[in-house]
């Protein structure tokens, strides 16, 4: 009775014979679970937004590059919030500010992402030439919607490389 009920056992849990029959409900059960993970994560997202925009508004509030408009509520390659909210990179604000104080003919920003260093220092030194580079281009053309909103999308002292 052992070896009958031995080989039905081996029989039925070969691995072809029953993960032929499982593979596609645990495919279809993955797929489910990965689908209402990114919708509670979106909801959850629409959710912190709606509960928190009010604290946010479309420019720099303070820090080196105080005013500075965002025209969209989006960053590339780092976080927005610090950035709005005066805290982005907070140990270069003094190293930033004693170099306001010299003037430069030219300042290259290389990987500008959305332009937050290129266009500020564009406001900054508005008698400098500044070329904004970036290998992405949708960096490229959020540095260039953020230069036309902040006003220094000159096309003699701004520049965006490709």
């Amino acid at each position: 009775m052992k070896n009958v009920l031995r080989t039905f056992l081996i029989a039925i849990t070969g691995p072809n014979w029953f993960w032929a029959l499982y593979k596609p409900i645990a495919e279809l059960k993955a797929e489910i679970y990965l689908k209402k993970k990114d919708e509670e994560k979106a909801r959850i997202q629409k959710q912190f937004f709606e509960k928190y925009t009010y604290l946010i508004s479309d420019s720099v509030k303070n820090g080196p590059f105080k005013g500075l408009k965002y025209p969209f509520l989006s960053s590339l390659h780092s976080t927005l919030f610090p950035k709005l909210l005066k805290c982005y990179e907070f140990e270069l604000h003094e190293v930033l500010n004693k170099v306001f104080q010299k003037t430069y003919c030219s300042i290259l920003d290389i990987g500008c992402a959305e332009g937050y260093y290129a266009v500020g220092l564009a406001r900054k030194f508005p008698d400098s030439i500044i070329y904004a580079a970036d290998i992405n281009p949708e960096a490229r053309e959020k540095t260039k919607v953020m230069a036309n909103t902040n006003g220094v999308a000159r096309i003699d002292r701004f520049q965006i490389i490709e």
